[in-house]
Order: C-alpha cells, then structure tokens, then sequence
C-alpha cells in the first residue's frame, strides 16, 4: 500500500510538471521508454535499489538511453526522485503515470 501511494504521489507530480512545461507527449513518450528499458535490462532494478551507487551514477545511467539526453522536465524528476531516495519505486512511478 506505502508503495503504491509513494508511486501515484511522484506520478502525479511529474503529470503537474509535464502538464506546466506543455511537454505531456514528449515526457510521456520517454517514460515510457525509460519503463520499458528498467523492465527489460537485467540487474536494473536492483541497481537502483543499491544503496552503494552514487546518485550521479544512477542518473547517469538512467539518462544514458536518450539520444540527446531526457527532456528537462523528466530529467529534474528523475533528479528528484534521487534526491529523495525514492529511485526503487521508479517502475511503479512510471506506470502510475502511464496509466
């Protein structure tokens, strides 16, 4: 339950922020992708989980899959959602959102 109301939380709070920059499709469509490559590579999920990995690190990698980089938008949520250790819950934030 903790896990889902965190999840809609930030959800909602990236929609807000995607919705404000007038950047819905953009951020939409590379969540999704960003969902889709946490779901597909291996040992993703447990990274993020790492409390060892630097925070740098994990945005690193995670904004390494945009050609060009993430839109401003996502990638100050993704800031965020590392700044608040919330990054284990980031594939249950992203489907929230996609919903």
């Amino acid at each position: 339950m903790l896990n889902t109301l965190i999840a809609e939380r930030y959800a909602k709070a990236l929609l807000r922020a995607a919705e404000a920059e007038k950047a819905l499709v953009a951020v939409g469509e590379q969540a999704e992708g960003l969902s889709q490559a946490l779901h597909a590579a291996e040992g993703a999920q447990r990274f993020l989980a790492d409390p060892v990995a630097e925070p740098g690190s994990k945005l690193a990698v995670m904004t390494a899959a945009f050609e060009g980089g993430p839109h401003a938008v996502l990638r100050s949520f993704l800031q965020a959602v590392l700044e608040h250790k919330r990054e284990r819950f980031l594939p249950l934030i992203l489907a929230a959102f996609l919903k």
